[in-house]
């Protein structure tokens, strides 16, 4: 005769903090969040042999997101820069012996200025920035830069974006520029 018994553990832990100052010439706002979650599991199989396998699963992460707007004449400024950080750890043991211990990081920043003008019914807006990504597995950083062109008359709205990277990841020896522009247009029926 066979048996066998498993049971889940699960705690999480969450902590958030949101900041905005809403003035007449500046817009801030900074979002800060950290989760933790642990999850602890085993299943005991009984029969011939015993056999007594846990797993432990763990996943700590830290975010925190700062942009501000500002007006200055006819632009509007913007700058944003985006942090985030992952911590997973994990451990197999079968019979009390470690199969398997993995330690994951990752970590992922994305920073940008952009200026925006308006006229008329013309829009224009221009970001530039950098994004760096690095963990145990790969590393690797980009460079960017993103016009907008927007007209919007009456019913109809046409935007044309041409985004532009470059990515390179290192530890690859692999570097590519893309390009990907898009057209839109949008007439609205029901108009007011």
């Amino acid at each position: 005769a066979e048996s066998s018994h498993s049971k889940i553990q699960s705690d999480k832990a969450e902590l958030s903090f949101t900041f905005e100052n809403n003035g007449e010439k500046r817009f801030l706002t900074n979002k800060f969040q950290s989760v933790g979650l642990w999850e602890k599991g085993s299943s005991s199989f009984y029969g011939d042999q015993s056999l007594l396998q846990q797993i432990n699963t763990t996943e700590i992460g830290v975010k925190n997101d700062l942009q501000s707007l500002w007006n200055k004449n006819n632009y509007t400024f913007e700058t944003r820069s985006f942090i985030q950080y992952n911590h997973l750890p994990s451990k197999i043991n079968l019979n009390d012996k470690i199969l398997e211990n993995i330690n994951l990081n990752h970590f992922y920043t994305d920073n940008y200025f952009s200026i925006l003008r308006k006229k008329g019914y013309f829009m224009q807006r221009y970001s530039t920035g950098f994004t760096i990504q690095s963990s145990n597995i790969q590393n690797g950083y980009s460079a960017y830069l993103t016009p907008i062109w927007q007209l919007n008359k009456g019913r109809w709205m046409n935007t044309l974006t041409v985004p532009l990277m470059l990515t390179h990841f290192p530890g690859k020896d692999f570097t590519r520029p893309s390009a990907n522009p898009s057209l839109s247009v949008r007439y609205k029926y029901n108009y007011a």
